[in-house]
């Protein structure tokens, strides 16, 4: 065979050989391609999938969070179906900073509520266009799944006079909405629709709540729905019950609880009782049933009031013993938790209350 004959073969078989591995590189890379753009196609079903679950109200929620159902019924609230006591702690600034350890000591201390804000000082998750801020109500999400999974109920106060939306109520419609559709499956929440609707400032009328807690009930009917109000707008200092704003609540409003703050008098601690019992005297003699919740009680350093460790306990035994459905133990080291946990912020005084609130309560919380 001559000589460049046989190199021109070689050269062939070399330049076979090389489109052999070109041809088996560019099948690997078509797959490859194949894959990728199948992944892609995946990603971008699932991504619909959840624009479309977030439309409907159907996120995917944490397990804790939906299988620790708070409810009502009769006079009590329920708590996966069995009637419980509420003892709650004021952590009004919680969002984004409630630390874990903290709600480790409350479960422990035997607090199975906290309460909190959705508009708090600097602290919100709403826009001032109504919309809503999703960094903080994932901030939210995270706390109230933290809270599930210590059996805690979170009390959500959606609006506060004078804050973001002031007397706006196409904004505050518009957040309600929002807010409900978000938080659908998160069931250890109660709403109460506004702190102290009746407050100085941008105050709502009970036809304005009832319209927000239509909205929420239109979205989540099963959701436990409140309205705070100012001391004297149910019961007077004196002991005299409002009757027509009762009525309102009740008959227009038709709140799921009746949650009064009740008149901050220098014995409102030893009034309790009686104050609960006429409540839920003037409820019966209408047909009604339904919890009454002491959500807001006097606190230290508010008017000059300092009340004491007895008068804290007397206050909460006198609560339960007369039939109301819970109680928050009022405090200010909840009101800004930007810089330590909320025991940092809690006086001596307030310190022991709370390892003894507990002891009150006979019921298994």
């Amino acid at each position: 065979m001559p000589k460049d004959l046989s190199s021109m073969l070689k050269i062939y078989g070399v330049i076979i050989v090389l489109l052999s591995f070109l041809n088996v590189w560019m099948l690997i890379s078509m797959n490859n391609m194949q894959a990728k753009l199948l992944q892609s196609e995946k990603k971008v079903r699932m991504l619909e999938e959840k624009i479309e679950m977030l439309k409907s109200g159907k996120m995917v929620i944490p397990i804790e969070a939906r299988s620790l159902v708070i409810g009502v019924s009769g006079n009590r609230f329920t708590l996966n179906g069995r009637p419980i006591f509420l003892l709650g702690i004021s952590a009004f600034d919680a969002i984004g900073k409630m630390k874990d350890e903290d709600l480790d000591e409350l479960r422990r201390l035997g607090f199975n509520l906290i309460r909190v804000w959705a508009d708090w000082r600097e602290n919100t998750i709403f826009n001032p266009d109504g919309s809503i801020n999703f960094t903080k109500l994932n901030e939210l999400k995270a706390l109230v799944e933290a809270c599930a999974k210590r059996r805690i109920v979170v009390d959500l106060a959606l609006f506060d006079s004078s804050l973001t939306f002031g007397d706006d109520q196409a904004k505050r419609r518009k957040a309600a909405e929002i807010l409900t559709r978000e938080l659908l499956g998160f069931r250890n929440m109660i709403f109460d629709v506004m702190n102290e609707h009746d407050h100085s400032g941008a105050t709502m009328t009970h036809e304005e709540v009832k319209e927000i807690r239509d909205i929420i009930k239109s979205i989540d009917p099963n959701r436990v729905v409140t309205v705070s109000s100012c001391e004297e707008h149910l019961i007077t200092s004196k002991g005299e019950l409002v009757e027509q704003n009762i009525l309102e609540e009740v008959n227009v409003v038709k709140v799921d609880v009746l949650t009064p703050h009740l008149p901050r008098t220098e014995d409102w601690w030893n009034q309790t009782a009686r104050r609960v019992q006429k409540i839920r005297g003037f409820l019966n003699s209408i047909n009604k049933s339904l919890p009454i919740y002491l959500q807001e009680e006097n606190r230290r350093g508010w008017g000059g009031f300092w009340p004491t460790k007895d008068q804290f306990l007397t206050a909460l035994r006198q609560a339960y013993e007369s039939g109301a459905a819970g109680w928050v133990f009022h405090t200010d080291a909840g009101f800004d938790l930007s810089s330590g946990s909320i025991f940092t912020f809690l006086d001596d005084v307030e310190k022991e209350v709370v390892k003894e609130l507990r002891s009150v309560i006979s019921d298994d919380l």
